[in-house]
């Protein structure tokens, strides 16, 4: 099961540093002898912070750790893409590069490029695959008049 939370009207979700898959609850990891199992997150507080990750281990019952000792990170979830990505429209190597830089990384001039690269892909896949046939009277008028739209 996957974890994400939802702070202070932002969603985040626990990832692999190296992949970006998604941590289950539950998964297992070696951790200076232990076994630790994760049950649970913090997402960061503040743009200094990297959040806590808490797993169950037998010795010390629940305990809280930085992620990147287990080789994860706390990303934001981008939910206005979310939809697209469940639907196979936008390809995941873009929600890899969303959630590639941490809170507060100021990436380079190539990494922009790459990033606005793929977005406008992207966009153009989403693009042709909605077509105005598929567009309902109803909407067209919300289009016109915005005091329609919900």
């Amino acid at each position: 099961m996957l974890i994400t939370k939802t702070q202070n009207g932002t969603n985040w979700k626990l990832v692999f540093t190296r992949s970006g898959d998604p941590v289950p609850i539950g998964h297992t990891f070696h951790h200076a002898g232990e076994t630790c199992i994760v049950t649970d997150f913090d997402p960061p507080r503040h743009e200094g912070s990297t959040g806590r990750v808490y797993v169950k281990t037998k010795e010390f019952g629940e305990v809280g750790y930085y992620p990147q000792v287990f080789g994860t990170k706390i990303v934001q979830i981008h939910l206005e893409l979310q939809g697209y990505l469940e639907a196979g429209l936008i390809d995941n190597k873009l929600n890899e590069l969303l959630t590639k830089f941490p809170i507060g990384y100021k990436p380079n001039r190539r990494e922009w490029r790459a990033l606005v690269r793929t977005i406008q892909s992207s966009l153009n896949i989403i693009n042709e695959s909605i077509s105005d046939e598929e567009i309902t009277e109803a909407e067209r008028e919300a289009d016109k008049n915005p005091e329609l739209r919900r």
